[in-house]
């Protein structure tokens, strides 16, 4: 016997017997039981069947991948090693002379060819690095990115020949962007937007930067040692991650763009910047060095805090005012400008300020002179 259960056309429930069921009107419970039970094992059947089609598909890709390299380099043993969490193609310091990478498009590890004697590379269809690409410490005088777009560690070409660069496709590098130590005159950005980790620039022949279209930094940038360095633009960067380091070079037009938060320091020390403006700038988390130019004018626009020291000695100002800044928590140094006459502070709070001693220098609302240990640099 069963149970059968339904309901009138009063809305009244009836259980009634039946042999070996229980119906609710009209369905078998237990056969719609049975029914989704074995609808969840073929669903789990599939899911098992797709993690396995994914798996031979990553070990057929490397494999592939492997043998359309090996083939496009037949005068070298081309093996991606697979010890790590990814497979990386490693033939650094292996005295390369040249490399392709053939009809590869996406490469599934990191790439290293780094202290060789490369003279050229071409990514060819390579659309996709998925760790490091190194390619630094080679010959080279010319490399061709074409189709690259992401590149999933560090892009590292320092320490090459390098007179120029074009990024075509480049849209983000989730590691650091190393170029120092090049020739370089000229760096298109193209498309990229992020790096996730900092730029280097330092020592090469640049006599302008622009940082195109990129938004976000999360590392720092480094642009000191490019003694022809005259124009900077950090165009639509919002957010630098560690510091902005430009000392050393020639820089006598600096334009912040849209640059909001630095994380750490600014340091723009010995350049010959004669006015500098922090447009959009509203929070430095270090030290801001502006020591050893030519300053006249310093528009602190909307800054309100700063997370170290100011430094605008040994300069060319005849007077200071801290606008909106509300913060300064090292100490204010303003030694070294001979025609100095007004510093207006606004209020701020900071640990002293650092004014040529016997200077005749009107202050309005600043801090407490330093000692002079306190001036000391």
């Amino acid at each position: 016997k069963g149970v059968v259960m339904d309901l009138d056309e009063h809305g009244t429930l009836h259980v009634n017997s039946s042999n070996n069921k229980i119906v609710i009107n009209g369905v078998s419970v237990l056969e719609a039981l049975a029914h989704a039970q074995s609808q969840q094992a073929a669903t789990n059947q599939l899911i098992a069947e797709a993690y396995a089609t994914l798996a031979a598909t990553a070990a057929n890709l490397h494999t592939s991948t492997q043998a359309l390299l090996q083939a496009a380099n037949p005068h070298v043993s081309v093996s991606l090693d697979s010890a790590g969490s990814q497979p990386n193609l490693d033939l650094g310091e292996k005295g390369l002379g040249a490399w392709s990478f053939g009809i590869v498009v996406g490469m599934p590890g990191g790439v290293y060819l780094q202290n060789n004697n490369l003279a050229d590379i071409d990514m060819g269809l390579v659309t996709t690095v998925a760790g490091n690409l190194r390619l630094d410490n080679n010959e080279l005088t010319l490399a061709r990115f074409h189709h690259l777009k992401s590149v999933g560690g560090s892009l590292q070409l320092q320490q090459n020949h390098l007179t120029a660069l074009h990024f075509n496709s480049l849209e983000t590098v989730v590691g650091d962007l190393y170029l120092f130590e090049n020739s370089l005159t000229a760096v298109d950005f193209g498309p990229l937007l992020t790096v996730g980790g900092g730029i280097s620039l330092r020592d090469n022949l640049f006599t302008s930067v622009s940082f195109g279209r990129i938004e976000h930094v999360g590392g720092g940038i480094g642009l000191a040692d490019n003694s022809l360095l005259t124009a900077v633009d950090f165009g639509h960067i919002t957010f630098v991650g560690v510091s902005l380091s430009l000392p050393g070079n020639s820089i006598s037009s600096l334009h912040f763009g849209a640059l909001e938060n630095v994380e750490d320091s600014i340091d723009l020390q010995g350049n010959y910047l004669t006015a500098i403006s922090f447009a959009q700038v509203t929070r430095v988390g270090g030290s801001i060095n502006l020591s050893d130019n030519s300053l006249t004018a310093v528009n602190f626009a909307g800054l309100t805090k700063v997370g170290g020291t100011v430094h605008l000695n040994a300069n060319d100002l005849t007077t200071v005012d801290f606008g909106q800044v509300e913060s300064v928590a090292g100490n204010i140094y303003l030694q070294g400008n001979p025609r100095l006459a007004s510093v207006n502070c606004r209020g701020l709070t900071a640990n002293c300020i650092c004014i040529d001693t016997g200077a005749d220098v009107q202050q309005t609302d600043c801090p407490q002179p330093c000692a002079f240990t306190g001036c000391e640099q």
